[in-house]
């Protein structure tokens, strides 16, 4: 059984170290907006239809055993600073906890307090992964107006970004923004 846990561990963190994983699939469609209303909520408050309707929705999973989680945790919140709620939605999914040390929530619990992020946090499900099929924590996807697929992590085809890190979101975002207001 401890041979199991050691695995399980090792298999966790190799998926975790690899950086933000690439996610397939399409845009923000009907399907993964009707996932993501109904995921409930760990922090703040679960998403409406209206906060999948701004310019830019973000999706983020993470776990608390992740170390690279927090540091997107807080180029997010640095994200939502900058660009405010009016124009960017922000949905922080945790996910794979049961790879770490405390899979009943302890430790996802403490993550979200010390982070205390000013956006929903959410609990994922096998919904949101059959949906949104996360390959790794930390995962970013990016839509833009009408759902569109902007990024999808790095290097995803069909996609406008080629890294997720702070400054490519940033990137991405004002060139979302930027479209619009022309």
């Amino acid at each position: 059984m401890k041979a199991l846990s050691i695995a399980a561990f090792l298999l966790a963190a190799l998926v975790a170290s690899t950086g933000p994983a690439v996610a397939a699939g399409p845009g923000l469609d009907e399907a993964r907006r009707a996932v993501l209303l109904d995921i409930p909520a760990i922090h703040g408050s679960a998403p409406d239809a209206s906060a999948l309707e701004r310019p830019v929705v973000i999706v983020a999973t993470w776990a608390s055993w992740c170390f690279s989680c927090h540091l997107e945790m807080a180029r997010l919140k640095q994200a939502h600073a900058r660009y405010g709620p009016e124009n960017v939605t922000i949905l922080a999914i945790n996910l794979f906890e049961e790879y770490g040390r405390s899979p009943e929530g302890r430790e996802r619990d403490l993550f979200v307090k010390r982070h205390d992020p000013p956006f929903a946090v959410l609990q994922g499900d096998s919904d949101f992964v059959a949906a949104f099929a996360p390959v790794g924590v930390p995962n970013l996807f990016v839509f833009g107006p009408g759902g569109r697929a902007v990024a999808l992590g790095p290097d995803a085809p069909g996609t406008e970004l080629t890294a997720l890190d702070g400054s490519g979101l940033e990137a991405a975002i004002d060139r979302i923004l930027a479209d619009r207001a022309s």
